[in-house]
C-alpha cells in the first residue's frame, strides 16, 4: 500500500524509465486506456466552475459594512451593529455571514454602523473585547506591578461530540512542559459534549499576546462554525463530483457520503482567562472579565526554609514516555495523599523521574513546609500515611526505604536520580546565567522576557518581568536588571517620567545561529504487514493469473490496485533499478520520486531478501532516515519571536526521543471516527480502502526519534560588545546621510558602531579612522515640563519639518526636531485645535491641531497647550441619529458624525466640529430624498436597507438575489443612485441552468445539442426526495438512466415543469384534479396541508343522479402512481351499492368471519343475500369490504375449522379483486363477475370469501408506571400487528429504563440508565406484566422516569405517550417529538 500511495502515485511524475514495467510506462498505458473509452466529459465541464464551487448562496447571508445579518435567507434582515462591535464585509470574518463582532483588545468605538474599530490604545491594550471608550485601555505594568512575572492562560473549549481521543496526544505534548503547557479533554456523555482544556504558564508580556489572540478566537467562534458548515457542503459536492463524474466512473467508485459527519462538529462556548501567578508577599484576587491578578499581601508569608527530596518506587513504565510523565506530574501536584496537603500546611512538587535498572519506575518528589520549625518528625508522620500510594489500575508506588529522604539543605538542588535510585544533586544554581531554584527542587533559567537579580537571598528567588514595552531578551540571556531588556525596535521607550519617546528605538543587530539533529525511524513491518493483509484480500477476492499490466480493460480501481501490489517487486526493479542514494543525499536534492524509491527499497530488501519479518532483528525492520537543521536568525523583527518560541521549543528535541508516535495513530482514527471516516471501504465503495486506512494508521505508529541534538552556536561575544552593549542594528545609509565630516584626506567613507548608540564616525578606505571637525548643526534641545494642569506629557516625537514646506505653520524648524503631544485628564480636552474649510471640499469643515514642537532658532518650544474643560454636547436631530462621537484624550479635535433616516439625504456636512470654547459648526438638516430612490420590488430578489458608502456620504441601496441569480457575481449587492448603476444591476441567472430548485441544487450542466437544450443535474438536500420531470419518466429505465435531469433550455429560458422537484419523502404527487366525473363535476380543491399539494377535490352529481361514493364520501383523491380515486354518479334506476355482514360461526377471532353480501338499490329496498367466491380474490379487495363495515383495513384469511362455510347461501359473484387498496367494492378500480357463467369454475362452500377486518396495521402500546415508595417500575407492552395481538415472550424484545430531567417550558433532558449501576431488574417479561425493575440510584437526580421498548436494535415505541410518569403538561406536544429524537440518539 505504501508503494501505491508514495511509489506509484509520485513516482508516475517523474520516472522516465522505458522499461516495459516501470512506473512511468504502467502510467502513460492507463491513460491511453483511458483515452479508448470516449467518455462524455463535456458533462463534468460544470464540475471545474467557479459556480460549482462557491458557497451555497443560501449560507451567504451579508450586510453592508457596519451591519450583521438577523434571521434566515429568505425574510431576514442587516441590523446596525452596536457600540464596541463592527462589521466588515471585506474583512476575513466575513466570507459566510455578516456578523457584528467585538473590537478586538486595543481598539476600542463608541459609535454604531461601524466598519472597523478607529480608536486604539496609544500605549497598552484593554485586555478585553468590545470595547467602548478610550479609558478602557491601559498599561499592562500598571496591571502586572512587582507581584508577578509569570500568567496561566486558560482555554476551555466546549464541542459537541466525544473528543476524548485527543487525551493521549494531549497528554503527551503536556509531557515536553514547555512553558508549562498541559492539555486535556473531559467528556459529558450525558449531553454529548467534550471539553477541551488548554493552558500554559507565560511571562506575562507572552501572556498578554496570548490571552489577546484566544479572545479574538473566541469571539470568531460563530464564523469558525460557518466555515465548518461550509465544509460539510463542500464534502457534498466533492462526493458529487466523484459518483457522478464521467471522468471517474470508470474507477467504480460509489461514495456514501450519509457516513461522514461533519455537520456535527461544532463550538458550542470558549472561556479564556489571564490568571496571575502570585509570588511571596501577593495575593490573588479576582480581575472582572479577565481572570486573577495579584496584589499586595499583609500576611506573614509563610517559610519555605524546610523541604526534602522523597523517592518513591513503582513496578511500571510510566517513566518511559511524556506523556506518562505527564500523568504523574498532575497526580503528585493534585492527589499524593500527603497529610500536609489536606491540611493545607505544605506543598508537593514533581522533581524528576527515571526508569532504573531494575526496571522499576522511580519519582522524586519535592516536599515543602509551610512552618519554620518542620522537622523529621514531620516527614516521618506524612510519610508514614503514604508510605504505599495507589495510582490507577493496579499500580502504585512504595517509599524507597533503600533511598530514603534528604533535605534540601543537606542534597542541594537540582537532583538528579541515578540508575540504582540513588539521588545526587548540586550545590546550587547558576545565578549567574540567570538560573534559580523554582519549587520542583530544580534549576530553571529564567524565561523570556523577565530579569534575574543574582543578589537575591530569597530561597526561591524570583524572576522579574521586563517592561511590556520593553521586554526583548535574547535566547539563553537573562538581564541582570529590567534596564538591560531590550525594546527590539517594534516599540518606543518610556523614559524615567514615563513620557514615551518615539524614535529613539533600539533594534538589535545580533545573529542567533542554532542546529539541530535527529533521526527518524520507520519500523517497514508495520507496513509490510498491512502489504501483505491486503495481498491476501487481492487473492481471495479475484483470479491474479488472469490480470495483466499490458490491458486493462474492464478493470475498475479496485482490480488495478491489487495487480500493481501484486507485481510489486517487478515494477520496483523496473522503476527503482540501481537506486543507492543515501536519506541524505536526498535532503541535499529533494525529489519525491526519491523518497518513493528510498521507501520501497527498503521493502523491497526485507520481502526479497531478508525474509520474514517475524524473525528479522529490529535494526533489519527499521528505516533511518537522518535530519540536519541549521538556521540563522539575522532579521531583527523575528529576534523576539525566536528567542521566545522557536528556539526554546527545538531545544526540547531531546524529549522527542520519549514522545510515543502511537499516540499520533490513535488521534487520527479517533478523526477518522468523529467525522465518520474510519469505515473507508463503506464510505469510498471500495474494500480496498480499508487497508490504505491501516496504513495511514501504521505508519506514525512505526516511527520513532533517536539521536537527537540540539546546539546553541550563539557565544556571548557574538553578542556583546567589549564595553559590555549589545550590539545594535545600525542604517548607516540612513544615519550618514546629510552629514559631513571637514578632513584634509580626500576619500572618507561614513560608518556607524553598533557598540555605541550607532554613532557616526568617520574612515579612510584602508579601514583607519579619520578625526575630523564635523559641520553638522547642533540638534535643538528645549526644555519641557511633563506636568500641566489638568493633563501631562505623553509622547516626544522625533519628527521634523521643513521651512519650505509648511514655511506658514513651522517656525524654527529646519532641523530634525521633537514635538510634543499632551493628553488632558477625563472631562478636560486640548485647545490647539482650529476649525476651518476644508481645502478640498468646500461644503466640509475640517480640524486641525498645532502641536507643540522644539524651535532650532532659540531652543525654546513653539506652544504649549492647555488642557481645558471639555464642554462638547451633541444635539439628536430630526430624521436622522448620531453614528459616532471623535474625543481623543490626545487630541484636541471633537466631532459628532450624523447620519439621516431611510428615505432622507442629509443636506451640509455630516459631520459636526467643536472648537475648544464650546462653539459648533452648522447642524446638518434630513430633508425628504425625492431624487434617490431605490425600488423596493425587483425581479428575483429584494430590497433591504439603505446605507452610506465609506465616504458617509454617498447613499446605496442593500440588495438581495433570490433563487440562485446573482447580481455582478454576488447574492447580495450595494447599488448606487447613478442612472448607470442602477442600469447595470439586476438578479439574474448566470448559469443556463437555475442554481437552485425547491430544496435541491445544480450538481452539472451541460449542453445537449440534439434537443437544442441545456440539461441540468440536480440533487436534493438532505431528508428530501427526487422526482424526475415528465420528460424524463417515460419508464422506470427513463427514470434510472436520466435521474435528477432537467431541460433548462438556453440562458434560464426552459419550462419550469420540465425541472426535477425535490419533496418530502412519502409526499403525494401534484395533480390536476379532474374537473369532472362520471356523471358528476368538481365542486372544490382540496389542499393537502402536510405537504402543500393539492391532492383532493370535491364532487356533486348532475342533476338526476345519484352519488356512488368513495370511502371519504363525495371526495376524490389522486394516488402517487398518477391513477386517480372519484365517487362517480349513476342514473336511480342502475344505482344501487352493496351490504356487507361477517358471520364467525364458531370462531373467537376478532372481526373476522365468511363474507355475504346483498345489493342496496336507489328506492332502499334490498336484494338476496349471497356468498362471494375466492377466486383471484386479493387483499385489496378484503380491504374495500372491510372499509365498507367501518373499518380502516383488511385482509383475507382461510376460513379455520370453526368457521364453518355459512350454509343454504348461494353464490353470487366471484373474481372479486381490485387493484388499489384504499377503496370501497364499487370503484372502477375493483371488479367482480357474476357467478356461473357458462365455462368459469364453480366454487365449493369451503371457497367462499373469508376476511378479518382492523383498522391499525401495526400498534404499539407502552405504559410506565412506579410506585415511588418501593421504587417499584414496571413497563407493560402490547402489540397488535394486522389486528392481531403478537406474543411477545419468544421475541427479541427488551427495555431501557431511564430518567428526565425537566428544563425551562416543555424542554427536557433524558438519560438511559445502566443495569446494576442504576437498577436492578426483577423478574422476567410477562405479556401481562411486562417489564420490571427496581430503581437503585438517587430519586432526587430525576424529575420523573420513562421506560423505552426495543426489538433488536429497533425502537419499538417511536412516539411514546404513556411511557413515563412525568406531568401532563409535558406529555403532550414537547414530549412526543422531542423523546423521539432523544430515543434515536440513544
Amino acid at each position: 500500500m505504501l508503494a501505491k500511495a508514495l511509489f506509484l502515485v509520485v513516482a508516475a511524475q517523474y520516472v522516465v524509465s522505458q522499461d516495459s514495467n516501470s512506473v512511468g510506462n504502467i502510467f502513460d498505458r492507463i491513460v491511453d486506456y483511458a483515452d479508448t473509452l470516449d467518455l462524455n466529459t463535456d458533462k463534468d465541464t460544470f464540475f471545474w466552475s467557479e459556480e460549482y464551487w462557491s458557497p451555497p448562496f443560501e449560507h451567504v447571508l451579508h450586510c453592508p459594512s457596519g451591519f450583521e445579518w438577523e434571521g434566515d435567507f429568505t425574510d431576514g434582515s442587516c441590523k446596525p451593529c452596536k457600540p464596541g462591535y463592527f462589521s466588515d464585509k471585506w474583512g476575513h470574518l466575513e466570507t459566510m455571514r455578516s456578523r457584528c463582532v467585538p473590537c478586538e483588545p486595543g481598539t476600542y468605538s463608541n459609535g454604531i454602523e461601524q466598519g472597523d474599530c478607529d480608536g486604539h490604545c496609544q500605549y497598552g491594550t484593554t485586555f478585553k473585547t468590545g470595547a467602548t471608550m478610550e479609558s478602557d485601555c491601559v498599561n499592562p505594568d500598571d496591571m502586572f506591578g512587582k507581584g508577578s512575572f509569570e500568567s496561566e492562560v486558560v482555554a476551555k473549549v466546549k464541542l459537541f461530540g466525544d473528543w476524548a481521543f485527543l487525551n493521549d496526544l494531549l497528554k503527551e505534548a503536556s509531557g515536553i512542559n514547555f512553558y508549562r503547557a498541559r492539555g486535556s479533554v473531559e467528556y459529558h456523555e450525558d449531553d454529548f459534549v467534550s471539553t477541551v482544556h488548554v493552558s500554559a504558564v507565560l511571562p506575562n508580556n507572552i501572556a498578554v499576546h496570548a490571552h489577546n489572540f484566544l479572545i479574538d478566537f473566541r469571539d470568531v467562534k460563530d464564523t469558525i462554525n460557518d466555515f465548518i458548515h461550509l465544509g460539510d457542503h463542500y464534502s457534498k459536492i466533492i462526493f458529487n463530483l466523484l459518483n457522478n463524474a464521467e471522468t471517474f466512473k470508470e474507477f467504480g467508485w460509489k461514495m456514501n457520503r450519509d457516513l461522514l459527519r461533519v455537520k456535527n462538529v461544532e463550538i458550542l462556548d470558549v472561556e479564556v482567562h489571564l490568571n496571575q501567578h502570585c509570588e511571596d508577599g501577593y495575593r490573588s484576587v479576582e480581575w472582572e472579565g479577565v481572570g486573577t491578578k495579584c496584589v499586595e499581601d499583609t500576611r506573614t508569608p509563610p517559610s519555605l526554609n524546610k523541604s526534602w527530596y522523597i523517592q518513591y518506587v513503582g513496578e511500571t513504565d510510566d517513566c518511559d514516555s511524556l506523556g506518562d510523565e505527564a500523568r504523574l506530574r498532575d497526580f503528585v501536584e493534585n492527589s499524593w495523599p500527603f497529610p500536609c496537603l489536606e491540611n493545607q500546611e505544605c506543598e508537593a512538587h514533581f522533581t524528576t523521574c527515571k526508569t532504573l535498572i531494575s526496571e522499576e519506575c522511580a519519582i522524586l518528589i519535592h516536599l515543602i513546609f509551610y512552618d519554620e520549625e518542620a522537622g523529621i518528625g514531620d516527614m516521618e508522620q506524612n510519610i508514614n500515611k503514604a508510605r504505599m500510594v495507589k495510582y490507577h489500575g493496579d499500580t502504585s508506588f512504595e517509599y524507597s526505604e533503600k533511598n530514603p529522604y534528604q533535605s534540601r539543605q543537606n542534597c542541594g538542588v537540582d537532583p538528579k536520580l541515578d540508575g540504582d535510585g540513588s539521588v545526587s544533586c548540586s550545590a546550587e544554581c547558576d545565578t549567574k546565567n540567570g538560573y534559580r531554584l523554582t519549587r520542583s527542587g530544580n534549576c530553571e533559567q529564567c524565561p523570556y522576557g523577565t530579569w534575574f537579580d543574582r543578589e537575591s537571598e530569597d530561597v526561591f528567588a524570583r524572576c522579574q518581568s521586563c517592561r511590556f514595552f520593553k521586554s526583548v531578551t535574547l535566547f539563553n540571556e537573562v538581564p541582570k536588571s529590567g534596564e538591560d531588556c531590550l525594546s527590539g525596535g517594534y516599540w518606543e521607550e518610556q523614559n524615567e517620567d514615563g513620557v514615551w519617546l518615539y524614535g529613539t528605538n533600539k533594534y538589535i543587530g545580533v545573529e542567533l545561529e542554532f542546529s539541530t539533529d535527529a533521526t527518524v525511524e520507520m519500523n517497514l513491518c508495520q507496513i509490510i504487514d498491512v502489504k501483505h493483509k491486503f495481498e491476501t484480500f487481492c487473492a481471495d477476492k479475484m483470479s491474479m493469473d488472469d490480470m495483466s499490466l499490458d490491458d486493462f480493460t474492464d478493470y475498475n480501481l479496485e482490480m488495478l490496485g491489487c495487480l500493481l501490489m501484486d507485481e510489486f517487486s517487478e515494477i520496483y526493479e523496473h522503476s527503482c533499478d540501481g537506486f543507492s542514494k543515501s536519506w541524505s543525499d536526498i535532503m541535499d536534492n529533494f525529489y519525491w520520486e526519491d523518497v518513493a524509491c528510498f521507501v520501497a527499497k527498503g521493502i523491497y530488501s526485507i520481502e526479497n531478501t531478508d525474509g520474514d519479518c517475524d524473525n528479522l532483528p529490529m535494526d533489519k525492520q527499521r528505516l533511518s532516515m537522518p535530519f540536519e537543521f541549521d538556521q540563522d536568525i539575522i532579521e531583527f523583527d523575528h529576534i523576539g519571536w525566536s528567542s521566545a518560541f522557536w528556539i526554546p521549543l527545538v531545544s526540547n528535541i531531546e524529549k522527542m526521543e520519549r514522545f510515543q508516535m502511537n499516540t499520533v495513530s490513535k488521534t487520527v482514527e479517533g478523526v477518522f471516527r468523529q467525522f465518520g471516516m474510519f469505515e473507508m471501504a463503506k464510505l469510498t465503495g471500495l474494500e480496498m480502502m480499508d487497508f490504505v486506512r491501516d496504513l495511514i494508521l501504521a505508519v506514525p505508529r512505526g516511527i520513532s526519534v533517536v539521536d537527537t541534538n540540539f546546539v546553541y552556536k550563539t557565544t556571548e561575544d557574538e553578542i556583546y560588545c567589549e564595553n559590555g552593549n549589545i550590539r545594535e542594528k545600525c542604517w548607516t545609509n540612513s544615519a550618514c546621510q546629510n552629514r559631513k565630516c571637514s578632513s584634509a584626506i580626500p576619500e572618507i567613507i561614513c560608518k556607524t558602531d553598533p557598540c555605541n548608540n550607532c554613532e557616526v564616525f568617520w574612515v579612510t578606505f584602508e579601514g583607519a579612522v579619520v578625526e575630523c571637525a564635523s559641520t553638522d548643526e547642533p540638534e535643538a534641545k528645549c526644555e519641557v515640563d511633563t506636568e500641566i494642569a489638568n493633563g501631562r506629557l505623553v509622547e516626544i516625537g522625533n519628527a521634523f519639518w521643513r521651512v519650505e514646506n509648511d514655511r506658514d505653520f513651522c517656525v524654527g524648524c529646519d532641523l530634525f526636531v521633537d514635538s510634543y503631544h499632551y493628553a488632558c485628564d477625563t472631562g478636560y480636552r486640548l485647545d490647539n485645535a482650529e476649525i476651518e474649510e476644508d481645502e478640498y471640499n468646500d461644503s466640509r469643515m475640517r480640524c486641525t491641531t498645532k502641536n507643540p514642537y522644539c524651535k532650532s532658532t532659540d531652543n525654546t518650544i513653539s506652544n504649549i497647550p492647555k488642557c481645558v474643560p471639555d464642554t462638547c454636547e451633541y444635539e439628536d436631530f430630526e430624521n436622522g441619529y448620531i453614528v459616532n462621537k471623535e474625543a481623543s484624550s490626545m487630541s484636541a479635535c471633537r466631532s459628532a458624525e450624523y447620519r439621516c433616516n431611510q428615505g432622507y439625504k442629509i443636506e451640509g456636512s455630516h459631520i459636526v466640529f467643536c472648537s475648544p470654547d464650546g462653539t459648533k459648526t452648522d447642524m446638518p438638516k434630513c430633508v425628504k430624498d425625492t431624487e434617490c430612490q431605490f425600488p423596493e420590488e425587483i425581479e428575483n430578489g429584494r430590497f433591504m436597507l439603505e446605507f452610506l458608502d465609506w465616504d458617509g456620504v454617498t447613499k446605496e441601496g442593500w440588495y438581495q438575489c433570490f433563487d440562485g441569480t446573482l447580481s455582478g457575481r454576488e447574492v447580495f449587492n450595494g447599488v448606487k443612485c447613478t442612472e448607470s448603476d442602477q442600469d447595470y444591476f439586476g438578479c439574474r441567472m448566470e448559469t443556463n441552468c437555475p442554481v437552485v430548485i425547491e430544496h435541491g441544487y445544480l450538481m452539472r450542466e451541460w449542453e445537449w445539442e440534439e434537443y437544442d437544450t441545456y440539461i441540468g443535474e440536480y440533487r436534493c438536500d438532505e431528508g428530501f426526495e427526487l422526482r424526475n420531470p415528465g420528460i424524463f419518466s417515460s419508464s422506470e429505465v427513463d427514470k434510472e438512466a436520466h435521474y435528477g435531469w432537467g431541460a433548462c433550455g438556453y440562458s434560464g429560458n426552459g419550462d419550469p415543469e420540465n425541472l426535477p422537484r425535490c419533496v418530502q419523502p412519502g409526499s403525494p404527487e401534484p395533480c390536476n384534479m379532474p374537473k369532472d366525473t362520471f356523471n358528476g363535476y368538481r365542486i372544490e380543491e382540496i389542499m393537502n396541508e402536510e405537504y402543500g399539494v393539492i391532492d383532493q377535490a370535491k364532487y356533486r352529481c348532475n342533476n338526476g343522479f345519484m352519488m356512488v361514493e368513495t370511502w371519504k364520501g363525495d371526495i376524490g383523491w389522486c394516488r402517487s402512481d398518477g391513477t386517480y380515486e372519484l365517487p362517480y354518479c349513476m342514473p336511480p334506476r342502475e344505482y344501487f351499492t352493496v351490504e356487507f355482514e361477517l358471520v364467525p360461526g364458531f370462531s373467537k377471532m376478532e372481526n373476522a368471519g365468511r363474507v355475504k353480501a346483498r345489493h342496496i338499490y336507489a328506492d332502499g329496498s334490498a336484494g338476496d343475500w349471497y356468498a362471494g367466491c375466492d377466486d383471484h380474490f386479493n387483499g385489496p379487495a378484503a380491504g374495500a369490504i372491510c372499509r365498507s363495515l367501518g373499518f380502516r383495513h383488511g385482509k383475507q384469511i382461510t376460513g379455520e375449522r370453526k368457521m364453518n362455510p355459512i350454509p343454504d347461501l348461494p353464490f353470487g359473484m366471484t373474481n372479486i379483486y381490485c387493484y388499489h387498496d384504499d377503496t370501497l367494492i364499487m370503484s372502477p378500480s375493483c371488479n367482480a363477475d357474476d357467478y356461473g357463467q357458462v365455462g368459469w369454475p364453480l366454487c365449493s362452500p369451503e371457497e367462499q370469501v373469508a376476511v378479518q377486518c382492523y383498522d391499525d396495521m401495526w400498534k404499539v402500546d407502552v405504559e410506565f408506571t412506579m410506585v415511588e415508595r418501593k421504587r417499584k417500575m414496571s413497563c407493560p407492552v402490547q402489540v397488535w400487528k394486522e389486528g392481531n395481538m403478537m406474543n411477545l415472550k419468544k421475541m427479541d424484545v427488551h427495555v431501557k429504563w431511564g430518567g428526565v430531567h425537566l428544563r425551562a417550558g416543555d424542554d427536557y433532558e433524558t438519560e438511559y440508565f445502566t443495569e446494576g449501576v442504576h437498577y436492578e431488574a426483577t423478574g422476567k417479561f410477562s405479556n401481562r406484566k411486562g417489564f420490571r425493575a427496581k430503581f437503585t440510584g438517587n430519586m432526587d437526580d430525576y424529575d420523573c422516569f420513562f421506560c423505552d421498548v426495543y426489538m433488536g436494535e429497533h425502537i419499538m415505541n417511536p412516539w411514546p405517550d404513556k411511557n413515563h410518569n412525568c406531568p401532563t403538561e409535558y406529555s403532550d406536544d414537547g414530549m412526543y417529538n422531542n423523546m423521539n429524537n432523544m430515543n434515536n440518539m440513544n
